[in-house]
């Protein structure tokens, strides 16, 4: 079929995401990839999810949005400053 293409999931896949539930006829949501000469807004997120967090606090200031969230020690000591977390995608 010209209009469809086959990907493989890894087990780590299938224990973060709900791709293992799904059957044939359901919907997923497809984006395309970056090219690799492109203009690139926003950050670089890299990774899978870990952990669940609870936020513990929340300030607002100006335009923005402070949160801080409670995490397991074993996902804060891959935490770095200024670095990049993605939270609920």
């Amino acid at each position: 079929d010209k209009n469809a293409f086959k990907v493989g999931l890894a087990p780590e896949t299938l224990r973060c995401t709900n791709l293992g539930e799904l059957k044939v006829g359901d919907r997923v949501n497809l984006e395309r990839s970056l090219a690799a000469n492109g203009r690139v807004g926003g950050h670089f997120v890299q990774g899978h999810v870990d952990s669940v967090g609870e936020i513990v606090s929340r300030t607002a200031e100006k335009d923005a949005l402070w949160f801080v969230v409670k995490a397991p020690p074993h996902v804060l000591k891959y935490v770095v400053k200024k670095g990049y977390i993605a939270v609920d995608g």
